[in-house]
């Protein structure tokens, strides 16, 4: 109990920046420099060929429709759904590590220069958009590089700023061969 008594002011907030149900996102936009990709998620009716249980066994469950992840205008492209899904895992339940309530101008964090742009859709039509700004390389007292650990976020419609760990950012600035599912190497 003492413990709890310790904590500082960011400890009893909630750390959320965004906070939905990953199942619920339908759009998935990744923008970085020139590079646009644009997802979206199509439903397939599900099998109803499901064989009538005999005397004595089970019901089977109700059969769920079939999700898959298509790439924008590139139909052909085989999209790897988990991939996909990994994103979204980071952008749905995206937590903060320090919130900046009054912030500068977003210039002042890189932010009229993001290195990412996010966006989500959920089935209602809501977005959710964020930009991403990484850290410049740290030096040490030594002078040697060693790589940020942190990244600017400003998520639309919010007067906050946030910065998040490097490994949060790094979940958004990927390129179009990493949803490659034919191209995907195990």
């Amino acid at each position: 109990i003492a413990g709890s008594f310790k904590k500082g002011v960011n400890d009893w907030r909630d750390k959320y920046i965004i906070n939905v149900d990953q199942d619920s996102l339908t759009e998935l936009t990744l923008k970085t420099g020139k590079t646009e990709l644009k997802f979206y998620r199509v439903e397939s009716a599900p099998d109803t060929t499901a064989p009538t249980p005999t005397e004595g066994q089970d019901a089977p469950p109700p059969a769920e429709a079939k999700k898959e992840w298509k790439l924008e205008g590139q139909d052909s492209f085989k999209v790897d759904s988990s991939r996909i899904n990994s994103v979204l895992a980071g952008l749905a339940k995206l937590r903060w590590n320090e919130v900046v309530d009054a912030p500068q101008p977003l210039p002042s964090y890189g932010l009229d220069n993001p290195d990412s742009i996010v966006s989500a859709k959920d089935k209602d039509g809501k977005e959710y958009r964020i930009s991403v700004k990484m850290l410049p390389d740290e030096t040490d007292e030594k002078g040697k590089s060693k790589p940020a650990q942190f990244a600017w976020v400003a998520l639309e419609g919010d007067s906050k700023v946030y910065q998040i760990r490097q490994y949060q950012a790094d979940r958004f600035k990927k390129d179009l061969s990493f949803f490659d599912a034919e191209g995907k190497k195990q």
